[in-house]
């Protein structure tokens, strides 16, 4: 679970933005909204957090910045000197001559030489500070004691480079040293080392950070093509077992959905009620599709208890079947690994259903800086109020001001 972020001059976020989504120990959870952030943890977060704001307040940067680190551990490895690390700094002079930071806080195995055991967990912290094309710091550390200090695996700057012993072997080292670049992650170069010194713990890290799904990179945010779903539905049918269930209960009146005709063995159907001739996928609703579309980002992690990201989730999904998908991320029915939705919305019809700990607001000011700030977190938010009609009226801030 991802529990604590921090970004620095990023986009639109200029000085350090923090956003620490565990609640307080004195906290009631009579709705039981609020989850362990690992297996007997006794620091709680909501499995839902929802991103209210503005159009160009900067929801889409915080998601961005957890894509940016994302990329950056599991997917970006060159040696290129010419390799630019994509990012953007606050556009103003003063940041523009200072770095960026992120911090993201996660769980992770307690004894990192024993990955088969995942039940025994503890609290992460991995920072990373660029500048330009350079990593600045890169730096992991673990609380294996689930209290106190954090104890520093790995950390490295342009000057040198420093393991926590029995992390690393002698050979592993010599390795690593001569593949790192000044714009790589250590992480990452560790985890390409050849077959003969790969080193366990950092794929195990990349594995982590590659499961978070996302409809968003650090760019731009991106779809499922129709083609691409009807692929993966035609081919796949433990993902077509898990939605079907589902595509009935949120009464859209389909009753079943089933392979195409033989002369469209690439297709997908669905039964409806009180029709006795089955629909094709492209004759669906727009709804429909779109839900169908994202739905296998959605079960992914409810099945190893990961994380998902999702930009603007009520452009794909209506709000009343968005409230079924939270629902799915409440239930420990179907979500008994602990999985974590995190999304950015203009659904405001939603904050009827959920409480001050899943909401965070959004706002810029006048300087164009981007602020965030939990519901939760407000003083004198009462947990019986009225979220909706507060929220519309801009007594929290971080809605439209038009006129």
């Amino acid at each position: 679970m991802l529990y604590r972020i921090e970004v620095e001059n990023f986009f639109s976020i200029s000085d350090r933005q923090v956003i620490d989504l565990r609640v307080r120990k004195s906290v009631k959870d009579e709705l039981g909204r609020l989850k362990p952030i690992y297996k007997e943890s006794p620091e709680r977060c909501p499995s839902v957090l929802a991103l209210f704001g503005a159009n160009g307040a900067g929801k889409s940067n915080l998601l961005k910045a957890i894509s940016f680190i994302r990329w950056f551990i599991a997917f970006f490895y060159s040696f290129d000197e010419d390799s630019i690390l994509p990012y953007d700094k606050f556009s103003n002079h003063e940041m523009q001559n200072k770095p960026t930071r992120f911090a993201l806080y996660f769980t992770g195995p307690v004894d990192f030489n024993d990955l088969k055991n995942f039940n025994l967990q503890c609290p992460y912290k991995y920072e990373l500070v660029i500048d330009s094309n350079t990593v600045v710091l890169e730096k992991l550390s673990y609380q294996p004691k689930k209290t106190g200090k954090q104890t520093t695996l790995f950390t490295r700057n342009p000057e040198r480079t420093q393991f926590v012993k029995g992390f690393i072997t002698k050979v592993q080292y010599q390795s690593f040293n001569a593949m790192l670049r000044p714009w790589l992650s250590g992480i990452s170069t560790l985890g390409i080392l050849n077959t003969k010194f790969e080193h366990q713990f950092a794929k195990y890290i990349i594995e982590y950070f590659r499961n978070i799904q996302m409809n968003t990179t650090f760019s731009n945010r991106f779809e499922t093509k129709d083609s691409d779903a009807v692929g993966l539905y035609s081919s796949d049918s433990y993902v077509r077992n898990k939605i079907r269930p589902i595509l009935k209960r949120i009464d859209l009146g389909i009753t079943d959905i089933q392979d195409g005709p033989p002369n469209r063995p690439t297709s997908i159907q669905f039964r409806h009620k009180g029709l006795d001739q089955p629909i094709d996928y492209y004759m669906e609703s727009h709804g429909t599709r779109e839900f169908v579309k994202i739905f296998p980002l959605i079960q992914s992690p409810l099945d190893i208890g990961g994380i998902v990201i999702i930009d603007d989730i009520d452009s794909c999904i209506h709000p009343n079947l968005l409230l079924e998908v939270i629902r799915m991320f409440r239930n420990e029915k179907t979500n008994p690994n602990g999985a974590q939705l995190i999304m950015s919305t203009h659904a405001v019809s939603i904050l009827t259903d959920l409480t001050k700990e899943e909401v965070l607001l959004c706002d810029k000011n006048s300087m164009g800086q981007t602020r965030y700030v939990r519901l939760a977190d407000i003083k004198g938010v009462r947990r019986d109020e009225n979220f909706f009609a507060n929220y519309i009226n801009g007594i929290y801030g971080s809605v439209p001001s038009i006129g």
